[in-house]
């Protein structure tokens, strides 16, 4: 009798630790889904991007301000994260990436008072890629139309200002 009930035992045992194996330890998942999101709310998320565009890493900045931009897209930081990731394109001199960016964040937010600093990026985006005078000028005619669309819509931006020079 106490041979059986030892069996039976060690059959529960063995269902338990076969059931806890088959389901791929999920409910652990979850457990520790819950203390990374602790971890991660949006202001932390944006001061590690922060940090790292600070330090020069473009490419980690552009991550971790597109995860409050996906993550958390209600938030007031997510605006702030997405000129993040424009900003860290442009430094990063990755001027093409910037521009849409850029483009994104006027199309999104046209009322945002970040958008004369957008448009002027814009710009500059054009500027920094402009060839010698005897090379095609597309780039320089396209950084002349953003500059001149910042300076008719806010002619009081100090970045107007910038644009004029």
């Amino acid at each position: 009798m106490a041979n059986r009930m030892q069996e039976r035992k060690s059959v529960v045992i063995f269902i338990v630790i076969a059931v806890f194996f088959l389901s791929g330890c999920s409910w652990w998942k979850h457990i520790w889904e819950r203390t990374d999101r602790a971890k991660n709310t949006p202001e932390i998320l944006y001061q590690r991007g922060y940090e790292a565009y600070q330090d020069g890493w473009y490419k980690k900045a552009i991550e971790y301000f597109q995860r409050v931009r996906d993550e958390f897209p209600l938030h007031n930081l997510a605006i702030i994260a997405e000129m993040g990731i424009a900003d860290a394109h442009f430094t990063d001199e990755n001027y093409s990436e910037a521009e849409i960016a850029y483009n994104d964040f006027v199309s999104l937010h046209p009322t945002n008072e970040n958008v004369p600093y957008a448009i002027y990026q814009l710009g500059m985006c054009h500027y920094k890629q402009m060839y010698s005078i005897d090379r095609d000028q597309t780039e320089t005619m396209k950084a002349i139309k953003e500059f001149e669309k910042l300076i008719a819509r806010f002619p009081a931006s100090k970045f107007s200002l910038m644009a004029e020079k």
